[in-house]
């Protein structure tokens, strides 16, 4: 509860003050329905009134703006080695 606090407290300070912050977060999966256990990292960025959602395993990310509210999804080619 104290930690949740003041992760919290930390994430209002950083909104007021419109600083950066950056959130990594590693996600493990079991398997299902006879698939192997997957892990992916999810890292979020946030800049003033923007948001950038970057997932490591689908190669896809997310851009919201906050005012106006509008959000754009893509995904990344594959690059080819020559």
């Amino acid at each position: 509860m104290k930690n949740l606090l003041i992760v919290l407290l930390c994430l209002f300070i950083a909104a007021v003050a419109s600083a950066d912050v950056k959130i990594v977060q590693k996600v493990k999966s079991g398997p299902i329905m006879g698939q192997q256990p997957k892990d992916s990292t999810i890292s979020m960025s946030v800049k003033g009134k923007k948001a950038r959602v970057d997932t490591a395993r689908k190669r896809t990310s997310r851009l919201s703006i906050w005012r106006p509210v509008r959000s754009i999804s893509w995904r990344h080619r594959r690059r080819k080695s020559v």
